[in-house]
Order: structure tokens, then sequence, then C-alpha cells
């Protein structure tokens, strides 16, 4: 053991061991919050900062720029890409720690909950922020085409595209930021997803994720974002997306009905946490948690072209203040025993029910959701371990409401529609419910 002497006065820690900050910021977690350490002493923190703002690789909208960046680049380095349409031809992996960051996309906030990016209105002349929007953005190919659609996409987005059945693979720590993210193509592949978390930590922050489906062009297949404010935040009434006036065009050709395309796909190995994204007019769920750990929170996941907006088959999910709307399925769907944790979203206008319970085990609890507007009923599960509590059904309850299949008989009502539905849905609810346990 080495002690040193009190009159000798201390040296500057980056005087120590300069190259500490950049093994310590390799090796450490790429989320900001994590490097607590760095508060712990100011001289550390600023020297952090500044080897950290130094390792930064800023990537033109060229094709295949960015795989050519990501493979160059060490580990714990920050990408940044410029607005623009990244056209990749081939999937983009990520097997070091890294950060993907759009523009907008602050340094110190890149790890914290951020507002995603723009909308359009509906005339498509600009976007709320007062940017500049251009047209005819590049086709599938990369070439300069705009296609038949009149897609507008903000002059500072960065657009990363790819006709591969995988974008983007993380398969360490990985923060992606403020990026527009679009699977073109029908390629054929397992899984077949714009993003694809294999393993380690996964952070989407303001994110907006699709599918083009029958698209022919980036310009088209963005038009999926069209009438969406913000995510997190309900349509107005007025507003009514393209995937309802014909933007989202799933393939028609009756081999390609066999291929879904999900939007997040969270493996076994994957712990995947989100927070302010739009995922809209994927052509299968929106969100596919296969047996990994997630955590969504206000993000808004809808118009999924087939099937359910998320999908749990076995793993851990936590949903919180989400937006789940307008599938072409069930709103959420759970499979093999899911542990679920759903609060305070609002679950509406599916073609299915709001959420469903597909397995006999497991634990689930829904609380404090807004459900309604759903073709049929609210909740229906089939488990002996759901628990609900303050569910509030909207417009679409029925005398039967939920629907609930349970193993063993009910001889209690569980939903009581109140004789005058209230006007706005938003504040007060027509039914309640108060489930402790169905055994």
């Amino acid at each position: 053991m080495v002690t040193l002497s009190p009159s000798l006065p201390p040296s500057p820690p980056c005087s120590l061991v300069p190259h500490l900050h950049s093994t310590s910021i390799a090796l450490t977690l790429v989320r900001t919050d994590l490097f607590m350490v760095m508060c712990t002493c100011r001289a550390w923190r600023d020297a952090a900062r500044v080897q950290y703002a130094a390792r930064t690789i800023f990537v033109p909208a060229e094709p295949d720029a960015l795989l050519r960046a990501v493979r160059a680049a060490a580990p714990g380095e920050t990408i940044r890409l410029l607005p623009g349409v990244h056209m990749l031809s081939d999937e983009l992996t990520v097997d070091r720690p890294l950060r993907l960051l759009g523009p907008g996309a602050d340094d110190a906030d890149a790890g914290s909950v951020h507002a995603a990016g723009c909308a359009s209105d509906a005339s498509h002349a600009n976007c709320s922020c007062g940017a500049e929007c251009v047209t005819g953005v590049s086709d599938v190919s990369g070439g300069g085409g705009g296609g038949d659609g009149c897609g507008v996409v903000c002059a500072r987005d960065a657009v990363l595209c790819s006709p591969k059945h995988v974008v983007i693979r993380t398969r360490s720590s990985t923060c992606l930021s403020r990026l527009t993210l679009c699977r073109l193509g029908d390629d054929v592949g397992y899984p077949n997803t714009v993003v694809f978390a294999e393993a380690s930590r996964l952070f989407l922050d303001g994110c907006r994720i699709t599918c083009g489906g029958g698209a022919t062009s980036v310009a088209e297949a963005l038009h999926a974002f069209d009438g969406f404010a913000h995510p997190a935040h309900a349509l107005d009434a007025c507003a009514c997306p393209a995937a309802q006036q014909g933007g989202c065009r799933p393939p028609v050709d009756s081999q390609r009905l066999d291929r879904p395309q999900a939007g997040v796909w969270v493996g076994a190995a994957a712990s995947v946490f989100m927070t302010r994204n739009l995922i809209s007019c994927t052509m299968g769920p929106g969100i596919k948690v296969y047996r990994g750990t997630l955590e969504a929170e206000g993000n808004t996941v809808a118009y999924s072209c087939r099937g359910a907006n998320v999908v749990a088959n076995g793993g851990k999910v936590r949903l919180v203040r989400n937006v789940i709307r307008s599938a072409f399925g069930d709103g959420i769907s759970s499979w093999n025993d899911a542990e679920m944790r759903v609060e305070a979203n609002h679950i509406h206008s599916n073609t299915g029910s709001g959420v469903a319970i597909n397995s006999v085990g497991g634990e689930v609890r829904i609380t404090d959701n807004y459900v309604f507007d759903n073709a049929k009923s609210a909740v229906l599960f089939v488990t002996s371990q759901a628990q609900q509590a303050l569910n509030c059904s909207l417009c679409s309850l029925l005398s039967s409401a939920a629907a609930f299949h349970s193993p063993s008989p009910i001889h209690t009502p569980l939903i009581r529609p109140a004789s005058h539905p209230p006007r706005c849905h938003s504040q007060s609810p027509v039914a309640r419910c108060a489930i402790c346990r169905l055994c």
C-alpha cells in the first residue's frame, strides 16, 4: 500500500492518467445520466466533457456513409447524423457502445427525455418548429426522384433508410436520439423489423419509426407521420393521419401478406427503454418483445397494419403514459406468460380488444388506463394472475363490457356503466373496473 505525504500538493486528476477518461467512457453505459462518478470531482467532470466532445463524428447524408462511420468508430464515441436521407445498402450493426444522434439532440440531454422532432400540418406547407421543409426526398435506390408522393421532410431531420429486413441491429449499449427510421422494400429475414435490440441495452429517445410497405419512395413512406403533432399527445378529432387517408399502403401481393414488419423488436438478451417516440404504420407490431425487457414511457404507437400495436411474447414489459391506438388488431397483446405492467395509457380505436392477455400464466397489472372506442372488448384475458383497477372505458363498453374469459365463474359485476355517458371522454369515465384478483 502506497501513501502520499499530506504536505505534497495534490496533482490534477487529468495530469495523472490522461487516457483514463477515454477508457472510462468506453466502458461505461452510453446514457449520460449514468456518469454519476463524474459528479464527485469537477476536474474529472470537465475533463470528461472535453474528451467526450472531441470524440464526435459527423456523418453527411450520403449513401452508406453511416455504415463506414460506425465500423470505424471507437467504443464510447458519438456519431451525429447531418440532416438528409441516409440510405444504407446493408444492415447497420452496432456492436460497441455508441450514441447515434440526429439534428437537435443535445449532448447534455441525449440520455434524458427529449421532445421528438417537428411535424407537418395538413397542407404540408411548413413545420411547427418553423424550419423549412423539402419535398422530393430520394427514393429507395438513393436516387434523386421524389416518387409519386408529396412527402414532406423537415430540413433538419436525419432520415435513416434501408431496404434490408433489419435497419439497425444493436448488440451493445446504444443510444438513438432524434432520428427518423424507415424500412423500405420487402426483404425476407428474421427478424423482420426496423430496430432490432439483440443484446445489451438500447435507449430510444425522440425517434420516429415506420415501415414503407408498398411505398415507392422515402417521401411516400414518411406520410405515415402526417397528422401527428407530438408523441404521446392524443390526436385531434379533426386530424386524420395518412394511415386513414391511404398514406399507409400495405403490400397487395399475396406473398407479402405473410411477411409482417415490426417497428422495434426486443430480443431475449436485450433491455430497451423508450421515451417520446412515434411508431406509425408498421406492417406488423409497432413493438414486439420476445422474452426481453421493455420500459416504454410517453410514446405513441399507432396504425399497425397487421396485428396488435404492442405484442409481448414472454419477457417483462412496462407501459406508462403511452398512446396506443388504431391498430388492425388488439391494442396490446400478451403471450407466453409475459409479465406486464400497463399504467396510465390511452388505448383506443383498435379493431380488436384494447388489451388481450392470451396466456394462462404470468402476471399482469392494468391500472389507471383509458380504454375506449375499441371494436371489441376493452380487456380480454384468460389468465389467473390478472389484476385490474381504475380502468376507464369510454364509448365502446357494452353491457358485457370487458368480455372477460376466466377459468372460474365471476359472481360480481366487473364494470358498472354510468347512466349518463359524459361528453368529454378524456375527463370522466363511462365505467370503472375494480378487480383485485381472479383465481
